[in-house]
């Protein structure tokens, strides 16, 4: 026994260690509990099936670390980073509603990204004397539907509506700056993964009202070059009214962020109700 206990350790590490991320695992926990156990029972004067316990008990226990960090702990690690940095995009955004309140209630309008930032002129005027956005919102870049942020992992666009209808968006770096007309207090903002599966995992979007939507799936929208359409994430009527759980009008279905209305969401609903 105290010959055939290191031997069948050493066997079942050698036979599971190199498939150890499927099945290996199996022979190799049997192969740290018998060389665990031979451990104990093979005499110390028994050199060569004690130095064969150490190896495959030791052999074992890396081969079932590596292969636990590999398919457990690693990836927990990526999905609680994601979700570390989609709460960060919601903060974000949430920044975004507070400049766009602090705009609105100076300049009689919402206003674009390179506006709050102070990166261009606010409307046709010089750049504001105190900027409403840090500096990562100063650094605009070339996106597929006009000028986008990238920041913390996310990407980030505005969309300003005009009184009429129009919608207005930051232009790309170097381009003719875009003039949003007074009386324009509607808007929506979007975050997205700028990386989808190593960045964050899902987009977000924002309106006056404090709706915060965030999409079911988490793999339509990457960067720059993949940014949601701008009314993705409405499900209502349009781009100004309330935004609810549902269908948006890119075809996805949109929830609202940790299932719960915001206070100002339900202020905005207690209010238009009372006023009936």
């Amino acid at each position: 026994m105290a010959r055939l206990l290191p031997v069948a350790a050493l066997v079942a590490v050698a036979v599971g260690a190199p498939f150890v991320m499927r099945w290996g695992w199996i022979p190799c926990a049997v192969g740290l509990v018998l060389g665990v156990a031979a451990l104990f029972t093979v005499p110390a004067g028994r050199k060569a099936e004690r130095v064969a316990s150490w190896a495959a008990a030791i052999g074992a226990g890396l081969a079932l670390g590596i292969a636990f960090t590999v398919q457990v702990a690693a990836p927990n690690i990526v999905v609680a980073g994601q979700k570390a940095a989609g709460r960060q995009a919601v903060a974000t955004l949430r920044t975004l509603l507070w400049a766009q309140d602090q705009s609105v209630e100076a300049h009689g309008r919402a206003a674009l990204v390179g506006e709050l930032s102070a990166a261009r002129g606010f409307g046709a005027g010089h750049p504001l004397d105190v900027p409403l956005l840090r500096d990562p919102f100063r650094r605009l870049k070339p996106g597929a539907r006009g000028g986008v942020v990238d920041f913390g992992g996310y990407t980030y666009q505005m969309w300003v509506f005009g009184p009429d209808g129009a919608r207005f968006t930051d232009a790309a770096p170097g381009g003719p700056p875009t003039a949003v007309p007074a009386g324009a207090v509607d808007w929506l903002a979007y975050a997205w993964p700028t990386d989808p599966g190593t960045t964050g995992y899902r987009a977000f979007c924002i309106n006056r009202y404090e709706d915060i939507l965030e999409a079911a799936d988490g793999a339509r929208y990457a960067g720059a070059e993949r940014p949601p359409p701008w009314d993705a994430c409405v499900t209502g009527a349009g781009p100004t009214a309330r935004l609810g759980e549902g269908e948006g009008r890119d075809g996805g279905i949109w929830k609202r962020w940790r299932g719960k209305e915001t206070r100002r969401g339900r202020a905005s609903e207690e209010g238009s109700a009372g006023g009936e």
